[in-house]
């Protein structure tokens, strides 16, 4: 995505940056880890999405929308700026791990803040995306 569209951005919060260095290596400016620090990392998403950019967030699920949750409403919802989340690691892909919930809360936040209508929640080979 990061070769074909000069838009997408990828905000990393640790989660997969060794996997993406070669992505960063080629697109510097696009690929940009701000460590552990999940409330930047949303900030920094709905700062891009303000901007034009399409920004692509990763983390556990967890560290996505429960620690960040403010901003999410705030940087992201309120301002109606659009940003991808991913996630790895649902309790159902790594339940005997480390102990990272399952956003359910991400549907209860669906509930409290209508600007989250886009929502989708999805599992890759579990049936497809379903909302949130």
């Amino acid at each position: 995505m990061l070769d074909e569209d000069p838009r997408v951005a990828v905000v990393l919060a640790d989660i997969s940056a060794a996997s993406l260095e070669a992505a960063r290596r080629r697109h510097p400016d696009r690929v940009i880890n701000v460590g552990i620090r999940e409330q930047a990392l949303i900030g920094v998403a709905g700062g891009l999405a303000l901007a034009g950019m399409r920004p692509v967030v990763h983390t556990f699920p967890s560290f996505l929308v429960e620690r960040p949750y403010e901003q999410v409403k705030l940087d992201l919802t309120h301002q109606g700026a659009g940003a991808v989340l991913v996630s790895w690691g649902g309790s159902y892909d790594m339940p005997d791990r480390w102990p990272h919930p399952p956003v359910a809360c991400g549907r209860r936040a669906h509930r409290r803040h209508p600007g989250l209508d886009g929502a989708r929640a999805g599992a890759p080979g579990r049936g497809g995306v379903a909302a949130a």
